[in-house]
């Protein structure tokens, strides 16, 4: 028998490292990703700053590098908060989903009106270093939005006579596709800036922040969202 060489030996070890380094990149592309979250366009719930984490296998099964899924077992759901690629842009986005096939949808003067029903809103409050962030462009309210037996929390501007351009008359989800808003709803680009979101670009559920770091404090942890769920 020969004799084991040093060269056997290492490229057993680097075997190792290299099969547990190829399980963790298969993992991130197929089941479980975080992201770094930019904007303010998912205010109060989600702000720069944040990672949130992602769990690709919500809806369904994805191979890394293709368009379409391979296998689907759920859909998403009035109220989830979706990452998915951005028609036109092809940018990685995070909304929250409003509409879902068949629904008819609009946004008219600061109210959410879903298959004829008007949202109901009460205001609210919010930490205040959200606040700052959020605000950071022009002042906001902080409201809670109920609609179809889901509750969460969104952002108006406190002066919308302005803002007319970010409503938009009834219209209808088309099959296969969703209708996403941003919870900071005069600060978001969404259905208003590039339409409906087809399935296919689906990429998965946010449920949590993994962690969070201030942009405007030297990047120091903001320890109370960690691990915090969104509404």
């Amino acid at each position: 028998m020969a004799p084991l060489t040093s060269d056997s030996s290492d490229w057993r070890e680097w075997r190792g490292l290299l099969a547990v380094l190829f399980a963790l990149i298969l993992l991130r592309a197929m089941a479980v990703d975080w992201s770094h979250v930019p904007s303010r366009s998912m205010a109060p719930g989600i702000v720069p700053g944040d990672r949130i984490l992602v769990n690709k296998l919500a809806y369904g099964l994805r191979l890394p590098f293709t368009d379409a899924p391979m296998m689907q077992w759920h859909t998403p759901q009035r109220s989830d908060a979706v990452v998915f690629l951005a028609p036109r842009s092809g940018l990685l986005t995070v909304k929250r989903v409003i509409g879902v096939p068949g629904d008819r949808v609009s946004w008219r003067d600061g109210i959410l009106r879903v298959n004829g029903i008007n949202a109901i809103y009460h205001r609210t409050t919010a930490n205040s270093a959200v606040m700052s962030l959020a605000s950071a462009q022009a002042p906001v309210q902080v409201y809670s939005e109920s609609l179809l037996q889901q509750d969460h929390t969104i952002l108006r501007r406190t002066n919308r006579s302005r803002l007319g351009a970010k409503d938009f008359i009834e219209v209808a989800v088309p099959e296969h596709h969703y209708l996403m808003l941003g919870d900071n709803r005069d600060n978001s680009s969404d259905y208003r800036a590039f339409g409906f979101v087809p399935k296919e670009a689906l990429v998965g559920r946010v449920s949590y922040i993994l962690f969070s770091l201030n942009p405007q404090n030297y990047y120091l942890p903001r320890w109370q969202r960690w691990g915090s769920a969104l509404d």
